[in-house]
């Protein structure tokens, strides 16, 4: 690693200058990808939620509707 910056420092400014652009260019594009699939990630995992969330709104109303029309059959 030192020996390619020791080669890069004896290029031309330009040439040097064009490289750092090249580097930060592919720098930007990695963090942009890792970005998008943690914010794709993210709203499947959201969405998810809510469909557990529905699904379990759905289980405790369903319960309580059951609990609801067994209580008559109680007896103490």
């Amino acid at each position: 690693m030192l020996d390619f910056l020791e080669k890069l420092r004896r290029k031309p400014e330009a040439t040097r200058k064009k490289i750092a652009v090249a580097v930060t260019a592919v720098i930007v594009i990695v963090i942009l990808i890792f970005w998008l699939v943690a914010t794709v990630w993210k709203i499947e995992h959201i969405q998810g939620s809510i469909t557990a969330s529905s699904s379990l709104s759905s289980d405790i109303s369903n319960f309580v509707n059951q609990a609801k029309s067994a209580a008559p059959n109680v007896s103490f």
